[in-house]
């Protein structure tokens, strides 16, 4: 199994792009496909979602699959060209490389001959250049640097003109070709250098702005703008900034949690882990519920999910110690740990007690109804049993005493626990009694957590990402 914790690229086959697709989103593309069909462009559109949620596999999905209903379309990693010094050159040479083995071969490489003397160049550097590096002028060699700065200016002016005509020849004859406009696809702009993902905008907007060339920008929004206001002031409207480039934004939901654990249970080859390590009655259906459940409170990105599933599938891996492993209470360590990485360390200290790490589940949208169901309740039955002894036995007393009068002592409950029905109450107490040492206590706590800790040193300190 450990050949499968790092997992590659998810394959995308060029017949059928969504064949490995787990979360629905051949719609989503399908209704961007309508988009760019009816639209002639020039457009931007940002396609908007969180670090994690999948953007990068579903534009390469969507490049795939654009090309086979005869779209051109060129799919162009903001992040991975990066290291240039120039945004100019970056997009011009990823047009350059998809296109030169195609029919537009002659048109591309007119247009990087073109793009090759627009390198930056300011009048600082101009200065730098006429004296050497010296920063001391005389005033004739001040005038003979305004003159060629100036100079230079208008010959960029020029070559500006003759990069936007031969970008136009190109989009037309696309456009002949095919009857569909050029769609540039850029991926990871939030994660580049603030100063280059605002000059690349720039360029998209200022030299792209031509019929027949549409953008789809892929874009964490929140951390594009931590980028905009480091190069301007934590003051600057980035809505308002990004009005100027961009025109139309599309939402890309995170997808379902339970699809995407289904399909990380293949892929890590945890559903045989499971089924071979039930505790319980919980197969690796049942684990997935749990977990897709349980996570799915805390509204987790896909690479948040992955990174789980990931410790889930090293923890299986550790035969050593208790087995099979207490299912509920794995998936719920595995949770705070990555969410609340101080509570984890508490309660597996022995410093708190899992009426406060329910309490703190409780508090996520939608933890309610989850506590409400039977998965909701054995979570606590085994968070309350793995909690020290002496305020373990003292709340199974006070349910107890609840079922037939009151609380004596509230403020010793979980407010999970004085939200129960009678009838959920019960249940709970019954499955406490029939709890035993090899099921739970803190032996079984020390000893999940030392899986978990081993696992993340072979993943990483286990943060969020």
């Amino acid at each position: 199994m450990l050949s499968n914790i790092k997992l590659g690229q998810m394959e995308i086959p060029k017949e059928d792009p969504f064949a490995n697709d787990r979360l629905g989103r051949k719609e989503p593309a399908n209704v961007l496909t309508g988009l760019v069909s009816k639209v002639p462009g020039p457009l931007v559109v940002s396609l908007n979602g969180g670090w994690g949620t999948g953007k990068t596999v579903f534009l390469k999905m969507w490049q795939q699959s654009l090309e086979n209903e005869r779209f051109r379309a060129i799919y162009f990693s903001a992040w991975e060209d990066d290291y240039s010094n120039d945004a100019l050159v970056a997009m011009i040479g990823q047009i350059w490389v998809t296109l030169e083995r195609t029919s537009y071969k002659e048109i591309a490489a007119s247009i990087k001959e073109c793009a090759v003397p627009l390198l930056k160049k300011t009048v600082v550097g101009t200065i730098k250049a006429v004296t050497a590096g010296s920063v001391s002028l005389d005033e004739k060699e001040l005038q003979s640097a305004g003159k060629q700065a100036v100079d230079e200016y208008i010959a960029a002016g020029r070559m500006i003109k003759d990069l936007k005509d031969r970008l136009n020849g190109l989009a037309s004859k696309v456009r002949e070709e095919t009857e569909k406009p050029l769609v540039i696809i850029v991926d990871e702009l939030d994660r580049c250098r603030p100063t280059f993902a605002i000059e690349l905008l720039e360029k998209i907007k200022h030299l792209f702005d031509i019929p027949g060339i549409l953008f789809v920008l892929g874009i964490d929004r929140e951390q594009l703008g931590h980028s905009i206001r480091a190069v301007y002031g934590q003051g600057m409207n980035v809505d308002g900034y990004l009005r100027r480039f961009i025109d139309m934004e599309f939402i890309l939901s995170p997808g379902g949690t339970r699809p995407f654990c289904l399909h990380m249970f293949e892929q890590l080859g945890l559903n045989k882990s499971c089924n071979e390590n039930v505790s319980r009655g919980v197969d690796s259906n049942r684990m997935c519920d749990i977990i897709s459940r349980l996570w799915g409170c805390f509204a987790l990105s896909l690479r948040d999910i992955e990174h789980c599933c990931r410790l889930l599938a090293l923890a299986y891996t550790d035969t050593g110690g208790i087995s099979p492993l207490p299912s509920y209470l794995l998936a719920t360590l595995i949770l705070v740990k990555l969410v609340n990485p101080d509570l984890y360390r508490e309660y597996c200290q022995g410093r708190c007690n899992g009426g406060n790490v329910s309490d703190f589940i409780a508090a996520q949208p939608g933890a309610a109804d989850f506590f409400n169901t039977n998965e909701g309740m054995r979570v606590q039955v085994e968070l309350l049993m793995c909690s020290p002894d002496e305020w373990r036995d003292a709340v199974l007393e006070q349910m107890r005493l609840q079922l037939n009068e009151a609380f004596t002592k509230p403020e010793l409950v979980p407010e999970t626990v004085k939200n129960m029905s009678k009838d959920a109450l019960s249940w709970v107490c019954e499955w406490c009694e029939r709890s035993t040492d090899r099921w739970y206590g803190r032996d079984v706590l020390v000893d999940v957590s030392k899986k978990l800790e081993l696992a993340s040193l072979m993943l990483g300190d286990g943060r969020r990402f």
